[in-house]
């Protein structure tokens, strides 16, 4: 089954985005929010924090129409609530809202190869926010999990990023583990919405942060605050986990988004947690992808190649052989190396790589022609 995670674009003196789940679906909308009408009290009225309004809600109380004047929060149209009460209140340990958690079916890899059509790997902006969410999710130390980016479908993939006309103003849209092709396309797709981001103008930091949050759908992890914003179960389930006790307001996986938030940070502690608890790094079972087509004019071929792995590298290492004697061989902890020009024939390509996690790749082995 499908999850679609979406943005809600609202009117209240800023304008954030929402990802919100309803029912089976996650999805963006537009919905536009009356101004409230001027302010004439003395003292000046001022915007309430996301974390304040949860706190409130916790309480149990209405958040419509609440107010913030400083150090106190008007809600209910008569009731005051000292800010200061909000930020020392203890919940109830049985509230469940606002925490993490995640399906209960995950992955059954460790190693996704994600392909991207020349729609993403063609537009810098797109192809910059993309390998920032995928180094992101390399990067995190302590989890098993390996993304590669692949630009040619003859190496093979697990998932894809596909550009979409999605309908309700929606930005994009995800399958979760065990659930594919509720959005109608086979296979475990990230289907983003192009022409709707650019309509927002949003950055690459932006976007690395949309599918940084798709690929935390990808691999099991629910909206942190699923309960809180009344999301269902579903038959994918959700699952607590036991040591993230509290809500993380500054998780990669809220429901909302703030069109504010300049992406420049992904990941909370928290968020890490969650990770490295689903997959943890018990083994390594890193493989490596060459990022090549089967065959193609030499100059498809030669030139700078990168791992398509994307992530932090200790060594890359490449041998290129023929039968007629030829042998190249790269060695450097500088990811790019540069394939001098093949003339014609058909050459074995051998690949592997280290990285900071401590793991060593197997030897990735494919046999190439050039024209």
């Amino acid at each position: 089954m499908k999850k679609q995670v979406t943005m809600e674009k609202q009117v209240w003196r800023y304008m954030p985005l929402f990802t919100c789940l309803i029912g089976i679906f996650t999805a963006c909308k537009k919905a536009e929010v009356p101004q409230q009408p001027p302010d004439t009290d003395p003292i000046q009225e001022k915007k309430i924090d996301s974390k304040y309004l949860l706190r409130i809600h916790q309480l149990g109380f209405d958040t419509t129409g609440a107010r913030n004047y400083d150090s106190l929060f008007i809600v209910e149209g008569d009731i005051p609530m000292a800010k200061s009460f909000l930020d020392t209140v203890k919940l109830s340990s049985s509230d469940k809202n606002g925490r993490h958690a995640y399906t209960n079916t995950l992955l059954n890899m460790n190693n996704i190869r994600i392909f991207l059509s020349e729609t993403f790997w063609g537009n810098s902006t797109y192809y910059q926010g993309i390998l920032r969410a995928v180094q992101e999710w390399n990067g995190v130390t302590n989890s098993s999990l390996n993304f590669h980016t692949i630009s040619h479908a003859d190496a093979g993939y697990n998932w894809e990023i596909i550009n979409a006309t999605l309908p309700g103003g929606i930005l994009a849209l995800n399958d979760y583990p065990g659930l594919p092709d509720i959005n109608g396309v086979p296979g475990y797709n990230i289907l983003v919405d192009m022409d709707y981001i650019n309509s927002l103008n949003l950055t690459y930091r932006q976007i690395s942060w949309i599918i940084a949050h798709e690929i935390g759908h990808m691999v099991g992890l629910r909206h942190s605050d699923w309960d809180l914003r009344g999301e269902g179960t579903g038959v994918e389930g959700a699952n607590y986990f036991p040591n993230i006790p509290v809500e993380d307001y500054s998780s990669l996986m809220r429901a909302i988004f703030d069109i504010n938030n300049d992406g420049s940070v992904l990941f909370s502690s928290y968020d890490r947690t969650a990770i490295s608890t689903l997959y943890p790094l018990h083994f390594c079972n890193l493989q490596t992808y060459i990022d090549l087509p089967n065959s193609g004019p030499s100059g498809t071929i030669s030139g700078s190649i990168y791992p398509s792995y994307r992530g932090s590298v200790d060594l890359v290492e490449w041998e290129i052989t023929n039968n007629s004697g030829f042998s190249y061989t790269y060695s450097d902890a500088d990811p790019e190396a540069v394939i001098p020009i093949l003339a014609p024939g058909t050459y074995t390509f051998r690949h592997r790589i280290i990285i900071s996690k401590g793991c060593t790749s197997t030897w990735n082995v494919r046999t190439i022609t050039v024209l």
